[in-house]
């Protein structure tokens, strides 16, 4: 490989004087070639091959430390991570590895690149600076007008502020400029669609994107509200179960109104427009998914009491504890509260905590089953930035309940603290 790109940097200088190091973003071979082996990782799509693709951009940078690109990508793995969901994270330090996505971010603004640009627009846009991220989506164009990343970086942007047929128009440019497309481009055009209630465009598009993808839930859950806003009851059915089945694979639910079409659709939605989740809730009760526990119709009661600071979550009237605030109250006596799920709650919870996942059980019912109004009750999820814990304390003080926790850091926070956890699960012999 060094060897090929040594003939490139001879043979690549145009009329336009442009040289391979412009090409490639640093005249180091050694970092080139560590970044190419990162992208080869990252292209594999698993946590696996993401450790591998971090540790290789990390030798980049380390190589050269202005490799701006090399920082980009790097950032991209940290957000990937980001979207598949917490239960991804790698190994220790959530916080600690999050604050490093936003570092590389910087870092490759600084430089600058486009690609940095991109990054900065999805990262930005779920955790609700929306105008910010509009404006990194536009620079990233500036910067690389051919680049089907960066229009695309702008649709979803677009996307989440309400304004859909300019989400058209720029997903459209970004499948324009790349005929072999990757499906997430694809799933971009369709969500425009569908909220600008084009469902049985939106359903061609979804079936297209899952005939190329078929392994994420969501875009299920989309084909599914589709269907149901067309009265196709079979097909939104067929959608439905199927997303539900994947689903269940690693969280060990199904989809259900609450979650998909108020709480998390491909990431975090809080800050999405309130008529487009709407639009997406609705079109999943007219398919036939559950609406969920814990009284989802008083939605606005509980999203009331929430606000976000940047990518966290501040919950009026909760309690929010560190680590070592968290095992003072454990000690206390406490009853701790694990809102994730069966499947990540059987492979390891804080000792004590009660299995109640936020959208397959809890509910007023079921907490009051084990916790007294004015017992204190410790809510967490799968870490800082995970909404479901946020979501839970909510509901709880909604529902009366006075003295309401929320540990943050999740279980993640704890094991990073080196407190001891129970499982479930056999250990391999």
């Amino acid at each position: 490989m060094a060897k090929i790109v040594a003939n490139l940097s001879i043979e690549l200088t145009g009329a336009g004087g442009d040289t391979v190091v412009d090409v490639v973003g640093t005249d180091i071979i050694a970092a080139y070639d560590a970044y190419l082996s990162g992208r080869e990782h990252y292209r594999q799509g698993n946590t696996e091959a993401y450790r591998k693709a971090i540790a290789a951009y990390e030798e980049a940078i380390a190589l050269d430390p202005d490799y701006g690109e090399a920082y980009a990508a790097l950032a991209e793995v940290w957000l990937s991570l980001h979207k598949l969901g917490w239960r991804f994270a790698i190994g220790d330090g959530f916080r600690e590895n999050f604050d490093q996505l936003r570092r590389n971010v910087a870092r490759a603004k600084a430089l600058p690149t486009a690609h940095a640009f991109v990054v900065s627009a999805e990262l930005l846009a779920r955790h609700g600076n929306l105008t910010e991220a509009l404006a990194d989506a536009d620079r990233a164009i500036a910067l690389a007008p051919n680049d089907p990343d960066a229009h695309i970086s702008r649709a979803g942007v677009l996307n989440f502020l309400g304004r859909a047929e300019e989400a058209e128009a720029s997903a459209r440019a970004a499948l324009r400029l790349d005929p072999h497309h990757k499906p997430a481009h694809l799933r971009i055009l369709g969500q425009s669609l569908f909220h600008q209630e084009r469902y049985q465009e939106a359903a061609e598009i979804m079936q297209r994107v899952i005939s190329r993808q078929d392994n994420i839930a969501f875009d299920y859950a989309t084909l599914a509200a589709a269907y149901g806003h067309l009265g196709e009851d079979e097909q939104a059915a067929t959608a439905a179960e199927q997303g539900s089945a994947l689903l269940a694979g690693f969280l060990g639910r199904p989809l259900t109104v609450q979650e998909n079409g108020m709480f998390w659709w491909h990431g975090d939605i809080f800050d999405y427009d309130p008529d487009y989740r709407a639009r997406l809730a609705e079109g999943l009760r007219k398919a036939g998914v559950a609406e969920g526990p814990g009284a989802p119709e008083r939605y606005a009661e509980y999203r009331a009491r929430m606000t976000k600071l940047g990518a966290e979550y501040v919950v009026n009237g909760a309690i929010k504890v560190d680590a070592a605030d968290a095992k003072a109250l454990h000690e206390e006596g406490a009853i701790f509260i694990d809102v994730r799920g069966n499947i990540n709650y059987r492979e390891g919870h804080i000792p004590g905590a009660l299995d109640l996942d936020l959208n397959a059980v809890l509910s007023e019912e079921r907490l009051l089953q084990h916790v007294g109004k004015d017992d204190k009750v410790v809510f967490y999820c799968f870490a800082i930035y995970c909404p479901y814990s946020a979501y839970a304390a909510a509901k709880a003080l909604v529902w009366g309940y006075t003295e309401v926790y929320r540990f943050d850091g999740g279980y993640p926070g704890w094991v990073d603290a080196g407190y001891p956890v129970e499982s479930l699960v056999e250990p391999d012999s």
